[in-house]
């Protein structure tokens, strides 16, 4: 069974997410990190952030989530796939795009459950 990280380069992926982070405004982590928080409900810290973006921390799939709904508008943006799909190993990538897009469809139902449960217990809590 192959490991996470030689099914996706985090490197990759890591400097990818810095650049659309940029692109959206977000100079700043620390300004991102409280967006990501303010949209999404999910605490990160500008450290684990960084360490992301750096590659030197694998993202939780919820925190791809979180990423995609304040940087693309949404947990399905084609922008979001296209970079996911870019860090993927060689044997991911040769699969159509449309497999490739139906795939990562099936695991984002996976990610927005967790967004509504986040969601949920957001607003249990106040």
């Amino acid at each position: 069974m192959a490991s996470a990280s030689e099914l996706i380069d985090f490197e990759k992926l890591g400097a990818l997410l810095k650049r659309a982070r940029k692109a959206a405004g977000y100079s700043s982590v620390e300004k991102y990190a409280d967006a990501i928080n303010e949209k999404t409900g999910v605490g990160i810290s500008p450290t684990a952030l960084y360490k992301i973006e750096r590659g030197e921390q694998e993202p939780k799939i919820y925190q791809i989530a979180a990423f995609s709904i304040v940087l693309f508008g949404g947990v399905y943006a084609p922008e979001m796939t296209a970079i996911l799909h870019d860090c993927m190993c060689e044997g991911w990538q040769s699969l159509d795009r449309e497999h490739a897009r139906k795939t990562l469809q099936s695991v984002s139902g996976e990610i927005v459950q967790k967004v509504r449960e986040i969601e949920h217990a957001k607003a249990v809590l106040r």
